[in-house]
């Protein structure tokens, strides 16, 4: 357990100019910049962002709440 505590455990460093950060910067540019996009059939079809929760309007509005309410437009 401590040899795998160890590998993730990251000395303390002191970042004093943007200079001191390059390193990181350009790792994370050359994984984004040569990722292998997947294409839809190996998506299985589905394409975008698959995570987006509905909100509460969505609920209402798929369970009725807004269905009918014709007072507010009268007006």
């Amino acid at each position: 357990m401590e040899k795998l505590e160890k590998k993730f455990q990251e000395p303390t460093r002191t970042i004093e100019k943007d200079d001191d950060l390059q390193g990181e910067w350009k790792s994370m540019e050359s994984r984004v910049t040569n990722r292998v996009p997947l294409t839809k059939e190996e998506m299985g079809g589905r394409t975008g962002r698959m995570n987006i929760r509905k909100t509460d309007e969505d609920v209402w509005l798929k369970e009725g709440l807004y269905d009918g309410d014709d007072n507010s437009e009268k007006e």
